[in-house]
């Protein structure tokens, strides 16, 4: 995995296994009918219809998301936009990912995944999850999204797209 000069390992198998589930956790809030109220936006009206402010499902998606990461125990700092500031999650977590999640049409959430930069550890926790969470782009090493349906559509990419259709009684990527 990874790009071509540069060995990833199980480290990141294991990151993508616990998004994984994350994902398929979320689809599942996507497709049940119980939850159907989750996608709506009870504050926009009272904010001024702000197209910006969290909805329901994007908040309980990112907690999801946030703690399958920290589970994990592979990434250091989560930066999401519907957290204040990014979130440092383990001092020896190796990955940094940023995402967002999105309730509309479609669902779906986005992410980038980036090496820790180890030299920002001697910083305070909050200066240094942000200083990891703002790399430029050519230092991804993966990225991907996933849309939530009747099917669970994942993308993930290293040098190239690749985006198999789940359906809900499938297991893995």
């Amino acid at each position: 995995m990874g790009r071509r000069e540069e060995h990833v390992g199980d480290e990141l198998v294991v990151l993508f296994s616990h998004l994984e589930y994350a994902c398929k956790r979320v689809a599942a809030l996507v497709a049940s009918p119980f939850n159907s109220s989750l996608g709506k936006d009870f504050s926009a009206a009272a904010a001024g219809g702000s197209a910006d402010k969290p909805k329901p499902l994007d908040i309980v998606a990112n907690e999801i998301i946030l703690s399958s990461l920290k589970n994990s125990r592979k990434v250091a700092v989560m930066a999401s936009e519907e957290d204040d500031a990014p979130v440092w999650l383990a001092d020896d977590g190796p990955f940094v990912v940023v995402l967002d999640i999105d309730a509309s049409i479609p669902t779906g959430t986005i992410f980038g995944i980036y090496r820790r930069l180890a030299e920002l550890d001697h910083l305070p926790t909050e200066e240094k999850a942000i200083l990891n969470s703002l790399q430029s782009g050519a230092k991804l090493i993966a990225s991907g999204y996933v849309l939530y349906s009747s099917s669970f559509v994942p993308a993930l990419g290293q040098e190239h797209m690749h985006s198999p259709w789940i359906t809900p009684r499938e297991t893995s990527f």
